[in-house]
């Protein structure tokens, strides 16, 4: 799968390095987003928790499966620093995010009467931007985000 995506963006003209990496991120975000959907509704319909402690939980496991993916293959560069500062910061970024998700879903969900599925959706949507910025700024040291590079 990797040699497919990397063979179809070989043939598009991409210049923009900051592009790439945000397309990238998208990419490995998409898997994160299919294990906190699932994840969520397994332990939410299945298992019975309360459908914001599996968010918490769901949420948790969708950032240490994209912290191991962006490691190794959206930012792929060795930034100076080690793995394991990597991953904290990573995580600790994530905390956030996992607060802006968890805070949109309860309110989508308990003040607008949005299926929580749909609320994790739009808190995952919301939380992106916030995850991207500050991972690419902060562990992998990535192109810079701005009108003037």
């Amino acid at each position: 799968m990797k040699r497919y995506i990397l063979n179809l963006l070989s043939v598009i003209p991409i210049k923009n390095q900051l592009f790439i990496t945000a397309f990238r991120f998208g990419t490995v975000g998409l898997s994160g987003v299919g294990v906190n959907i699932g994840l969520l509704w397994y332990l939410t319909e299945i298992i019975g928790f309360y459908y914001l402690f599996s968010s918490v939980i769901a949420v948790e496991a969708s950032i240490i499966s994209n912290f191991i993916f962006n490691e190794l293959w959206t930012f792929n560069t060795d930034s100076g620093n080690s793995l394991f500062k990597k991953a904290f910061t990573f995580n600790l970024i994530y905390a956030f995010g996992l607060i802006i998700n968890v805070g949109v879903l309860w309110v989508a969900s308990e003040y607008f009467d949005i299926y929580y599925i749909l609320a994790n959706c739009i808190g995952i949507i919301v939380a992106f931007v916030w995850n991207f910025f500050f991972s690419n700024r902060f562990v992998w040291d990535g192109p810079r985000i701005g009108l003037v590079e």
